[in-house]
């Protein structure tokens, strides 16, 4: 489909347009039960297009060629249905170019794909033949184009390369699961930080041991601690703060949070999976502190979002699919590390538990900090050394609370965890419900 052409038509029925056009080719291989699954190529091209139209926004989307007029046509009568239109599409300007093209992603041979799998599940199977092994290896070439009847015109390419691996073992009515994934623009992605967590799991998690029913010290990985922060990450949401419904909407400026805890968004990191010249409305991705020495500095917002708090746009507004309108969303969050080293974290609990992957956390309502749910993998420490897995635990924390008042300690090594980059954090007087 002509961009040029969509938005010349767009032009001459509505006040303002803004044209999204995607292309997308992806090649997945998937392992299941430690055998290769699938290899395939998937390619995709699709046009969105938002007008203002007496103030309203109608938005359209095709991935048919040569439909401009079908396109626009419904895009001008989705308008009278659409929202109030408070803000204006992206002016002209040449956003900062961003390094998230990586030729080595671009031209990776298939071959050298399967193989990378191959190892991953034979690294699992030298442990026990038993574990079920599950794997992914992934790459994708990404164009992005806006145009805006303001005048923007920028365009981008992005590579993507994941790495996923995990297994689950059964022994009678013991059932051990672990898994790891990571994802970034480059090819140089850590994948022995993917598989040696998971042959340790492996390893150390078939020997369980009891843990009674109290409050503990608790040593969270990166991967728990991403879910532990997902009531923070809601709560710094402009939407959430236009609806009225984050518990932070009235605290910019207030400590919310212990003073070791400084976050931002950054979607200018090369590495970095959300990162990119600029967002889905054309405004130029940038690093936005959130929190500060734990004192609210800021929120991510999308151009409507901005325009409603009367903040400036934090390049955050993205879309959930091509067929979605952008919203406020995380490029990439990163929580500062501390200057003590994980082994020292450890060293120090003299009875606690290791939390590594949490299950269930995601239900309920974020903005009242509650998170709770199962200890998938989790670990006794005695002594300040991991003993054995302990089965049948309830984790629950108040995030609100135990990030300002219990936090303990941040690792100075850090993990990506999609496009979380986060360190290791020690929490004190944990509840942990044990169950028989």
């Amino acid at each position: 489909m002509n961009a040029e052409r969509v938005l010349e038509l767009a032009k001459r029925r509505s006040q303002e347009a803004e044209v999204y056009h995607r292309h997308a080719v992806s090649v997945p291989v998937l392992y299941d039960h430690s055998r290769l699954k699938s290899i395939r190529t998937v390619e995709n091209t699709g046009v969105a297009l938002r007008v203002t139209v007496d103030g309203r926004v109608g938005v359209s989307t095709s991935t048919r060629p040569d439909d401009e007029e079908t396109l626009v046509d419904n895009a001008v009568a989705a308008a009278r249905f659409g929202p109030e239109a408070r803000f204006r599409f992206a002016p002209a300007g040449r956003p900062p170019a961003r390094d998230v093209f990586d030729p080595q992603v671009d031209s990776l041979p298939l071959d050298r794909m399967v193989d990378l799998g191959n190892e991953l599940v034979q690294s699992l199977a030298a442990v026990d033949r038993k574990i079920m092994v599950s794997a992914g290896v992934e790459k994708e070439t990404l164009a992005v184009r806006i145009l805006t009847s303001q005048g923007f015109d920028g365009r981008y390419r992005k590579t993507f390369f994941g790495v996923s691996f995990g297994g689950e073992l059964v022994e009678g009515e013991n059932m051990l699961q672990a898994y790891r994934y990571a994802e970034g623009t480059r090819l140089n992605l850590d994948v022995a930080g993917v598989r040696q967590p998971v042959l340790e799991a492996f390893r150390l998690g078939r020997n369980n041991v009891p843990l009674a029913s109290g409050s503990y010290p608790v040593l969270l990985t990166p991967f728990a601690v991403q879910d532990v922060l997902r009531c923070a990450v809601a709560s710094l949401s402009g939407r959430a703060v236009e609806k009225g419904i984050s518990p932070w909407k009235a605290s910019r400026g207030n400590r919310v949070l212990h003073p070791s805890i400084t976050i931002w968004d950054d979607g200018t990191m090369p590495e970095g999976a959300g990162s990119a010249d600029f967002d889905d409305e054309g405004v130029p991705r940038q690093r936005t502190v959130l929190v500060e020495k734990g004192v609210l500095k800021d929120f991510y917002v999308d151009l409507q979002t901005a325009a409603v708090l009367g903040a400036p746009p934090t390049g955050n507004g993205l879309k959930p699919g091509l067929e979605g309108t952008p919203v406020p969303s995380l490029t990439n969050l990163v929580l500062a590390p501390g200057d003590r080293p994980f082994r020292e974290l450890l060293a120090g609990i003299k009875e606690g538990v290791l939390i590594d992957l949490l299950l269930g956390t995601f239900a309920g309502n974020p903005y009242g900090g509650v998170v709770s749910g199962n200890v998938m993998l989790g670990y006794k420490i005695e002594g300040g050394q991991l003993t054995g897995r302990v089965k049948n635990v309830m984790f629950s924390t108040n995030t609100f609370e135990s990030l300002a008042t219990s936090l303990a300690g941040l690792s100075s090594e850090v993990e990506w965890v999609g496009n979380y980059r986060l360190p290791y954090v020690l929490l004190e007087d944990v509840h942990l419900a044990g169950r028989s």
